[in-house]
């Protein structure tokens, strides 16, 4: 069947509703055969879950190592599980071969938030209706009973950043030789970094357990996270390539400690001991200052949790060298 790209961002419960039975009724194809075509509410789902997990980071042999809820909508969709990254990549253009609306949808979908999280909505809500429950089909966004999907940590890529960025993107292109049909567009470049900024973030607060490392400042609803802010040590606009996505790249911190960390007034050395700028230990006469930046709100050593992975030392040598005022 063709279909509109009006049924995938105007998709409606009952047209939804008879995907998911036809997708129960699917029988997984022979080993060698091709897989049936996507319909839209699996495309919309894939879509969905590239804020959680990047296709790129599993191709190949490395699939079956993929995050939740990539082996989740593999199973649900009777598909092998390396076809779920083929189809983020499909969709976000790094892969030539997708369906038709295949980059459409995923530009329309990412440019608005508000119908992302419509669409989420009335895909799930129509599994539901179709028999299938939280266990076979999570809620990875975390909106389903309500809310809005929220990009992490856009504040730190402005316009400067952008224009960095994109004349990165034109300097690769050019060395590569590259056919000028294959360049991507502005627009995808700049969606490709909101999204990857937000998977970034959502990492980091994850690897810090929502608190702040540095004075330990946490909401027990993760939803508000937005409170505080996933920054990196060495800073986007100063790193390339995978260190823009790299959670030994971040901290979580509460804004006032966020805003400190990035103008260089505080930093951290090799063994998490946190040190403060000479420019807040002669501020101290300020009862405000002493009390976000002394003991016991400021502590001695960076908030981690056991489990979680310690920032990686060149890049808390760059903040100490590049960004510390001493």
């Amino acid at each position: 069947m063709g279909w509109s790209l009006s049924e995938y961002l105007e998709m409606t419960p009952s047209s939804a509703e008879g995907q998911w039975l036809s997708i129960r009724d699917r029988k997984a194809p022979a080993p060698g055969k091709d897989q049936v075509d996507y319909v839209p509410v699996e495309t919309l789902l894939c879509a969905a879950a590239m804020l959680v997990v990047s296709g790129r980071s599993y191709g190949g042999s490395s699939a079956g190592r993929a995050a939740s809820p990539v082996p989740e909508l593999a199973l649900l969709f009777r598909r092998s599980i390396r076809s779920i990254p083929n189809k983020m990549a499909n969709l976000d253009g790094s892969r030539p071969k997708g369906g038709r609306h295949d980059h459409s949808v995923w530009l329309a979908l990412h440019a608005d938030q508000a119908r992302l999280a419509h669409l989420y909505r009335v895909a799930l809500a129509s599994a539901r209706a179709a028999g299938i429950g939280p266990d076979e089909l999570p809620d990875f966004l975390g909106v389903e009973q309500g809310g809005q999907v929220h990009l992490l940590g856009q504040d730190e890529i402005g316009e400067s950043s952008i224009e960095v960025l994109l004349q990165s993107e034109v300097d690769s292109f050019l060395t590569a030789g590259a056919e000028p049909d294959d360049r991507p567009t502005d627009r995808d470049i700049i969606t490709r970094a909101r999204i990857g900024q937000h998977r970034f973030a959502r990492g980091v607060m994850e690897n810090c357990s929502h608190q702040c490392v540095f004075c330990g400042f946490r909401l027990e609803d993760t939803k508000g996270a937005p409170l505080l802010r996933a920054s990196h040590i060495k800073p986007w606009r100063e790193s390339v390539g995978r260190e823009r996505l790299d959670i030994r790249n971040g901290v979580a911190a509460c804004p006032t400690h966020d805003a400190a960390f990035d103008a260089g007034l505080m930093t951290f050395d090799s063994d998490l001991r946190i040190k403060v700028s000479a420019l807040l230990r002669r501020a101290r006469g300020n009862q405000a200052v002493r009390t976000y930046f002394d003991p016991p709100i400021l502590r001695d050593i960076l908030v981690l949790g056991p489990s979680a992975t310690s920032p990686r030392a060149d890049y808390v040598r760059w903040h100490g060298l590049q960004v510390f005022v001493e």
